[in-house]
């Protein structure tokens, strides 16, 4: 499979702390990763290294084979679309109007039709007409993933598959959305879109990812499919939790793990 962004020995250092040591990771094109680890593990930063937006003090970073560096500004928001952990909006933007930004300056056809289709790939369009100050924050997250469905859908049509980065993208959002926002990133990559998400929910990682990367203390502490990194042992080691993976819980305990929407 063509790879779409690669970390070389990506090193991020803030005075004395290191954020990432030596961490190198690939990710190809219609491939789900989800990255998972605790607080402080350093999935923020990768994710920010992978989108051009912080530069490593040691190592590279790769976007279809060319540097991070080498990208301006609009080529890299052709390649790549971020969707990060919180977006504050401060003025009365119509819904509509937020989405339509992911198409940057481009107008015409088109673009209506792309943002015609996010609003309701993300659940949105009866929203559209709604201030955004006015919604729920898990509505103005859907607003938003609308909006990087958008730009995604119009740097497709530029320049083939790109990289779609997630950071904790169903934080807000119910257990129905969730899985529909879930199911919306697995078509993108289904069409050719590499996708990093960070996720929290070891859950929503087991069902959304093809390869988990369980990161800690700034290292990957193991990647590989979900059964072979959500185990006991790495749970204990990284998460300091006792854990009883894919055993029944005690009796009376619910415990849901949904596999899709109806």
């Amino acid at each position: 499979m063509t790879v779409v962004a690669e970390a070389r020995e990506v090193a991020v250092r803030v005075g004395a702390a290191t954020l990432l040591a030596g961490v190198s990771l690939t990710v190809s094109a219609g491939e789900c990763v989800a990255l998972v680890g605790p607080n402080g593990a350093g999935k923020s930063t990768l994710l920010r290294v992978l989108s051009g937006e912080l530069a490593p003090a040691a190592g590279a970073a790769f976007l279809k084979g060319r540097p991070l560096g080498t990208y301006d500004a609009r080529a890299l928001a052709r390649e790549r679309a971020v969707l990060p952990q919180s977006v504050h909006v401060a003025f009365p933007f119509l819904v509509d109007e937020v989405v339509r930004m992911g198409a940057g300056d481009r107008r015409g056809a088109r673009v209506e039709d792309a943002v015609t289709e996010s609003l309701a790939r993300a659940g949105v369009a009866h929203l559209r007409a709604r201030i955004i100050t006015t919604l729920s924050g898990g509505e103005q997250q859907r607003v938003h993933f609308a909006r990087v469905l958008v730009q995604l859908a119009c740097g497709d049509a530029e320049g083939g598959g790109g990289l779609l980065l997630l950071d904790e993208p169903t934080s807000s959002l119910d257990l129905r959305h969730q899985l529909d926002l879930l199911a919306s990133v697995r078509a993108c990559a289904q069409h050719g879109t590499a996708v990093v998400a960070i996720l929290h929910d070891l859950n929503l990682a087991s069902v959304f990812a093809d390869r988990v990367v369980m990161l800690s203390g700034g290292r990957i502490a193991g990647q590989g499919r979900a059964a072979e990194i959500i185990t006991d042992a790495l749970l204990a080691e990284v998460f300091e939790v006792r854990a009883a993976v894919n055993r029944v819980p005690p009796a009376g305990q619910p415990f849901v793990l949904p596999h899709t929407a109806r």
